[in-house]
C-alpha cells in the first residue's frame, strides 16, 4: 500500500530468541505514554498540516505530518547500513543461543492513504521505508508483520484499527495483530479466547489531539486481555519509569524465562496486551535509557523485543543493534 503514498486519501516451546519489531509507524507527542520528539529533528515541511507534525484527513482522521518526511533527514541511515547492523547483533546472538527476529509494524497513515490529505507527497518517504524493509526481508530472522497488517485492514473495510486521533493501535487493531507477534516469539501460547469485551465506551483524546490542545472523542469497543487465575507482580525500574517489569504465575502456556523488549510508546501503549504471554517481561523505552542497566538487562534476557516507530525505524534500529551487540561483546569488569 505504501507504493501510492504520492497521492493519498481511502475509504473506508522455542527456544531463546531476539525479537526485533520495527514499528514502522507511530507518531508519539503528548502523555507519558508517548515519545515527544517535537522540535528535535528537522524534516521537508509537509502542506495541508494543521499543526507543524499533525495532519487531519477525511473523516476526521490524525496523521503524523513526520510520517510523510522525516525518512528524507541527512541522518537516516543507510539501510543496507542498518541491516547489517543487525546481522552483525544475530551473529553475536547466535553465539549465545539466542534467536532473532524481525519485524516491520506499519503505521496508520501507510495503511489507510486515502484517508491522507491529498496535498501530501510521500514519495521520498516511501522510497526510505521500502529501502529498509527490502534490506531487512532476505534475513531468516525476518517476519512480514506488514502483510498481515494489510491484510486485517482488508479484513475490517468498516472500521479503523488505529484511533482517529491517535497513532496506535486500537483494540480491535492490537486483537488482530497481537497473536502474529506472539506466535513468532513462541507458537501455541496466544489465546485468542482471552480476548474479552467490555463493551463500548468513549475514548477521549489521543496523542495527536493533545499535540495540538485538540479535544477530541470517539466511540470505541473496550477489549481486554484476561487470563482467569493468572497472578501479576510490576516493577518499575529506571528514571521516570520508563522501565517494567512483569512477572506472572499461573495457566500456562507462558513464554518461559526472561523476555527484554526494547520499544517505543507503541508497544509500550500496549503492554496489557503483550506482558500476559510471558514468564517474566522487561520492557524498555530504548530511546530514553536514562538510570537503565543497559549490560545487565541484554545478559539476562533469553530473548530481545526491539520495536520502533516508523519515522525513526531506521536511526532507532541501528542504534538498539549498537547497544545491544556492545553490551552483550564487553568482557565484565573485574573486582
Amino acid at each position: 500500500m505504501i507504493a501510492s503514498l504520492a497521492v493519498l486519501r481511502l475509504s473506508l516451546g522455542r527456544a531463546t530468541a531476539v525479537v526485533v519489531l520495527l514499528a514502522l509507524g507511530a507518531v508519539s507527542c503528548g502523555d507519558g505514554g508517548s515519545d515527544t520528539e517535537s522540535g528535535s529533528t528537522s524534516a521537508p515541511s509537509v502542506t495541508g498540516s494543521i499543526h507543524p507534525l499533525l495532519l487531519e484527513g477525511d473523516d476526521g482522521v490524525m496523521f503524523a505530518a513526520q510520517t510523510f518526511n522525516l525518512p528524507c533527514v541527512d541522518d537516516w541511515p543507510a539501510a543496507e547500513d542498518v541491516a547489517g547492523d543487525v546481522d552483525d547483533l544475530a551473529t553475536v546472538l547466535d553465539s549465545r543461543d539466542v534467536d532473532l527476529v524481525t519485524m516491520v509494524v506499519p503505521e496508520k497513515g501507510w495503511m489507510y492513504p486515502e484517508l491522507v490529505p491529498e496535498t501530501v507527497s510521500g514519495e521520498c518517504a516511501d522510497e526510505a521505508v521500502q529501502e529498509l524493509r527490502a534490506a531487512l526481508a532476505p534475513a531468516a530472522h525476518h517476519y512480514d508483520l506488514w502483510a498481515d497488517v494489510e491484510r486485517a485492514v482488508a479484513d475490517h473495510p468498516d472500521e479503523l484499527l488505529y484511533w482517529k486521533a491517535d497513532t496506535h493501535w486500537n483494540d480491535i487493531g492490537r486483537a488482530e495483530v497481537m497473536p502474529g507477534i506472539v506466535d513468532q516469539i513462541e507458537r501455541g501460547v496466544y489465546d485468542t479466547s482471552a480476548v474479552r469485551s467490555n463493551g463500548a465506551y468513549d475514548k477521549v483524546g489521543g496523542d495527536l489531539a493533545a499535540m495540538a490542545e485538540l479535544d477530541r472523542t470517539e466511540r470505541a469497543e473496550d477489549l481486554v486481555v484476561e487470563r482467569p487465575g493468572q497472578h501479576t507482580t510490576v516493577e518499575k525500574l529506571g528514571t521516570d519509569a520508563q522501565v517494567s517489569r512483569h512477572r506472572n504465575t499461573g495457566p500456562r502456556p507462558l513464554i518461559e524465562g526472561t523476555t527484554l523488549i526494547a520499544t517505543d510508546s507503541h508497544l509500550f501503549n500496549a503492554t496489557d496486551w503483550l506482558a500476559p504471554w510471558f514468564e517474566d517481561v522487561v520492557i524498555v523505552r530504548w530511546h530514553k535509557l536514562e538510570g537503565v542497566p543497559v549490560r545487565k538487562l541484554a545478559l539476562e534476557a533469553d530473548r530481545v523485543v526491539l520495536s520502533f516507530s516508523g519515522r525513526f525505524a531506521g536511526p532507532r534500529l541501528q542504534r538498539a543493534a549498537e547497544d545491544l551487540t556492545a553490551a552483550l561483546s564487553t568482557p565484565p569488569e573485574v573486582g
